[in-house]
């Protein structure tokens, strides 16, 4: 019986040029290596799940933070969530970090532009979306360019407690 986190905030338009950035700050608050997973899951045992991701789309976009967690440790791990975000926004990313997650990144984009499929899609999206059909091919640059300013700013704008909406799910 989980119980079940998530912590929704708007994200970003598609185009919108801090797309890299937000991917930056996601890739260094969850995954595997991210903040998240070490500090939630391995270190304190509070969740069974944890991560971080974003979706742009045409209008506006999502950050949503996701957890799974054991009834008893729900309220405890909603809190732990809640105290590393705080942190982030606070001091988002080392230069370790910083530069791990763009490896990580780039190192994804890399694999994903082995499949045709995936080279389609981004033609299609660029020109749908009107960023130019090559718009995917800058995407190792632009990640390239992130820097820890341009994620503080884009932590302290998107990680705004006043914007969070908060879902607990809890057995009956």
């Amino acid at each position: 019986e989980q119980g079940h986190i998530v912590l929704g905030f708007p994200g970003l338009a598609m185009g919108d040029p801090d797309e890299p950035t937000l991917d930056v700050l996601c890739s260094i608050l969850g995954g595997q290596a991210g903040r998240l997973f070490e500090s939630i899951r391995e270190r304190r045992g509070l969740a069974y799940q944890i991560g971080a991701n974003a979706g742009e789309h045409a209008d506006g976009g999502h950050l949503v933070v996701y957890a799974a967690a054991s009834q008893d440790k729900l309220d405890a791990a909603h809190e732990a969530i809640l105290a590393e975000l705080d942190a982030f926004v606070a001091e988002p990313a080392s230069k370790a970090e910083l530069t791990r997650a763009k490896r990580w990144l780039l190192g994804q984009f890399e694999s994903g532009m082995q499949r045709r499929s995936r080279v389609a899609s981004r033609l299609v999206f660029g020109t749908a979306y009107e960023l130019g059909a090559d718009h995917y091919l800058r995407y190792p640059e632009r990640v390239d360019a992130v820097d820890r300013e341009r994620l503080a700013a884009l932590a302290k704008r998107l990680l705004d407690p006043r914007r969070r909406v908060t879902v607990l799910v809890r057995a009956p």
